[in-house]
C-alpha cells in the first residue's frame, strides 16, 4: 500500500490496494480505448414538442469539486444506494477503481477534527481507498453495486473484457473475475431483486447474465435476432421483470426475465456447483428479443432507462426520448410491433456518445451531463413535462460530464468530466 495526495483545496490521502504506486501510466491501448469515446457523432435534433414551457427552478448548488491524481478521463460514477447511513460512491478512471464519501464539515472525523482546517480548505468529497488493476492496459467504462449480507460488493468492466466483482471489506479485498465476454465491457446492472445476478453489456453485441455467488454464467443474450453491433446500455425495470437495452445499431431492445425458461435456469444456477468440473453449466442462449424497435433513434443509444412502464432512452441527437411499447393508450404489452414517442426532453451540446443519465431513486428527477460541463435536470413528477430544463454550471466544469449520479436520498448529485474532475451539487434547503 502507499499514499499520495489528491488535487484538491486542500491535502487528502489515497489508498491502493493492490499496487504499491499510483502514479497512471499512459498506455497505446488504453488511450486509444479512451480517444474512441471522444468522437463526436451528428444526429437529428427531436421534433417533439411540449406547449409547458415553464423552466424548472434550480434545486442544487455547487459543493465542491476534487481532482484525481492521473487526470484520466472518469468514465463511470455509481452511488451505493444500498448504504442507507452515509452517501459513498465510486468512480472509474484508467485501470483504477476509487471509494469516495460526501462528508460534511460537521460530520468529520474526530482524526480530521484535532488538524487546524480554515473552512475555506475544506472539501466534501474524501476518499476512502482506491483499487488498481494490476493490468495496466485496463481502462474501466462501468460500475455497478451490490451486497452480499454485511459486506458491500463492486463490480466493474471495461476494455479488457474481464468482469471484476470486488467484495469490500474494512481492511481487505476479495476479488472474483468472470471471463466470457471477447471485446470491451460498457456496462453493467444488478438485478433489483436478485442482489448475487450480474447484467452485462458488450463490445461483442451480447449480454450475459452472471451469478456471482456461484460463478457461474446463467444466460448469454444476443444471437439472431440480438444487436447487431455494440451493446452500449441497459437497465432493469425496478422488479427485474424484464431488461431494455440499446447499442450502436440504433436498436432499442426488451428482454424478459420473468419467464419459465429463464426462472428455471436462474434456480438452477443457484445450487449448481460441480467440483470436480465434469460438465460445464448449461447456460441458457436467448436469441431474440421479446421487442425490437429502430424507429425512437436515428444514431447510437448509449443510455437507457426503464421508467414505469415506459422508457427513457438517450441518443448523440441532443435529446432524451421518452417511449412506450405500442400505441399511447394501450396497456404495456412486449407482443406490440410499434414505439411510441411521448415527449422529447432537448439537451443542448450533446452530440457525444458516451454520455450516460440518471433517475432518481424515486424518478421524479432526470439528469445527464453534455460535452461543455453543464448537468440538465428535467422534473418527471410534474403534470407535464417541462422542455425547458433546470441547467447546473460552474466556471470549473468545462469538460464533458460523461455521467451523473444521484444518492440514496437525491439531496446530493455528483458527475465526472473528460478532465478527471469529480463536482459535487447538494440540494437546496
Amino acid at each position: 500500500m502507499s499514499k499520495s495526495d489528491l488535487k484538491t483545496g486542500n491535502n487528502s490521502e489515497i489508498e491502493s490496494d493492490n499496487d504499491s504506486s499510483i502514479i497512471s501510466v499512459s498506455t497505446g491501448r488504453s488511450e486509444n480505448s479512451t480517444n474512441r469515446r471522444s468522437q463526436k457523432v451528428k444526429g437529428r435534433k427531436s421534433k417533439l414538442k411540449n406547449n409547458n414551457n415553464k423552466p424548472l427552478k434550480s434545486l442544487y448548488r455547487f459543493n465542491c469539486f476534487v481532482t484525481e491524481e492521473n487526470a484520466k478521463q472518469i468514465f463511470a460514477i455509481q452511488f451505493n444506494h444500498f448504504v442507507k447511513d452515509r452517501n459513498i460512491f465510486a468512480t472509474a478512471s484508467g485501470y483504477r477503481i476509487s471509494i469516495y464519501e460526501c462528508v460534511d464539515d460537521k460530520h468529520m472525523d474526530e482524526n480530521d477534527k484535532d488538524v487546524e482546517m480554515d473552512i475555506d480548505d475544506f472539501c466534501g468529497i474524501k476518499l476512502l481507498r482506491a483499487y488498481d488493476d494490476p493490468d495496466r492496459d485496463e481502462v474501466f467504462y462501468t460500475l455497478a453495486w451490490s451486497y452480499e449480507g454485511s459486506c458491500p460488493i463492486l463490480a466493474c468492466g471495461g476494455v479488457r473484457s474481464v468482469v471484476r466483482a470486488i467484495y469490500i471489506n474494512d481492511r481487505h479485498l476479495k476479488e472474483k473475475r468472470f471471463i466470457g465476454h471477447t471485446n470491451a465491457i460498457n456496462e453493467m446492472k444488478f438485478h433489483p431483486k436478485q442482489p448475487h445476478l450480474l447484467l452485462t453489456a458488450s463490445k461483442d453485441h451480447s449480454m450475459r447474465l452472471w451469478n456471482i455467488k456461484t460463478e457461474i454464467c446463467v444466460a448469454i443474450l444476443g444471437g439472431v435476432s440480438g444487436h447487431r453491433d455494440e451493446v452500449l446500455a441497459l437497465d432493469f425495470d425496478v422488479h427485474g421483470r424484464y431488461c431494455v437495452s440499446g447499442g450502436m445499431d440504433h436498436n432499442l431492445k426488451v428482454w424478459k426475465f420473468d419467464t419459465e425458461e429463464m426462472e428455471s435456469v436462474i434456480e438452477s444456477s443457484e445450487t449448481y456447483w460441480d467440483v470436480k468440473r465434469v460438465r460445464s453449466f448449461p447456460t441458457l442462449h436467448i436469441h431474440f428479443a421479446d421487442f425490437t424497435t429502430r424507429s425512437v433513434h436515428r444514431n447510437y443509444v448509449d443510455s437507457v432507462k426503464c421508467f414505469g412502464n415506459t422508457f427513457l432512452s438517450k441518443s448523440c441527437e441532443n435529446c432524451i426520448i421518452w417511449w412506450k411499447v405500442g400505441n399511447l393508450n394501450e396497456p404495456f404489452n412486449l407482443t406490440a410491433t410499434n414505439a411510441t414517442p411521448i415527449h422529447s426532453f432537448d439537451v443542448d451540446d450533446c452530440e457525444l456518445w458516451f454520455v450516460r443519465m440518471d433517475l432518481d431513486m424515486r424518478q421524479k428527477y432526470l439528469a445527464v451531463g453534455n460535452s461543455t460541463g453543464k448537468i440538465f435536470m428535467f422534473d418527471l413528477d410534474s403534470e407535464g413535462p417541462t422542455d425547458k430544463p433546470s441547467i447546473l454550471s460552474h466556471y470549473k466544469c468545462t469538460k464533458p460530464i460523461r455521467q451523473v449520479s444521484f444518492s440514496r436520498d437525491g439531496d446530493i448529485l455528483v458527475c465526472v468530466c473528460d478532465d478527471g474532475k469529480i463536482h459535487r451539487w447538494d440540494r437546496k434547503e
